[in-house]
């Protein structure tokens, strides 16, 4: 499967900027050292939950013990759409239980990231719920396990509900509308940081140089 123009990866991204999905698709994101030993401890992941074996590595352990504690019925590197043909991805694992959703995502870097609100878990939590009808008021729960994070709990947990990603699936569709509009406008910000595109945007150099 290619890359959607629009990952959930990226979220924090196009959520703001209308113009970075389709600026970045024109650059090369290559892989790195950090992303290629995230990829390969994603993969150990899934194949000791699908397996249901434990780690021999207490960070890893970490994960799945998180994961398992969940009770309900158990998805693991599922193949999710949030909005056809544009808007798609991997979710690392799910718990779909009757009264409770559980999202999780394991993240293998130092630099901290917080599960509130957190756009890619959010973006990963609407295209669940497209695959898993749920009630309106059922509570869902975002979870980021960061076993190497240098600061703060290496579980974070954000509770919401089935109702609020509902709304949020709006401001997904608003911002993939705004950035296939014609000539969409670049809007700087933090999110510059991890755009491959940003060298070739004039908003970004504009604001660049008036630092």
């Amino acid at each position: 499967m290619s890359h959607a123009l629009f990952s959930p990866s990226a979220a924090s991204r196009w959520l703001v900027c209308p113009l970075t999905a389709t600026l970045s698709a024109k650059f090369v994101d290559t892989q790195t050292a950090a992303s290629a030993n995230g990829t390969l401890h994603h993969e150990i992941a899934a194949d000791l939950l699908e397996r249901d074996k434990d780690a021999k590595d207490a960070k890893m352990q970490l994960y799945l013990d998180a994961v398992r504690e969940v009770p309900g019925q158990l998805y693991v590197e599922s193949k999710i759409t949030i909005i056809p043909g544009v808007c798609w991805g991997t979710s690392d694992a799910y718990v779909v239980a009757p009264d409770k959703l559980t999202v999780f995502d394991l993240k293998w870097g130092k630099s901290m990231v917080h599960a509130t609100r957190n756009p890619q878990l959010r973006t990963y939590g609407v295209g669940v719920l497209r695959e898993n009808p749920m009630p309106r008021d059922t509570p869902v729960e975002l979870v980021i396990v960061q076993p190497n994070a240098t600061t703060g709990w290496p579980v974070k947990r954000w509770e919401t509900t089935v109702d609020e990603l509902l709304e949020f699936r709006q401001e997904i569709i608003i911002a993939v509308e705004r950035s296939m509009a014609p000539d969409p406008v670049g809007v700087p910000g933090p999110h510059c940081y991890w755009c491959p595109g940003k060298l070739h945007c004039v908003e970004y150099l504009k604001n660049h140089a008036r630092k």
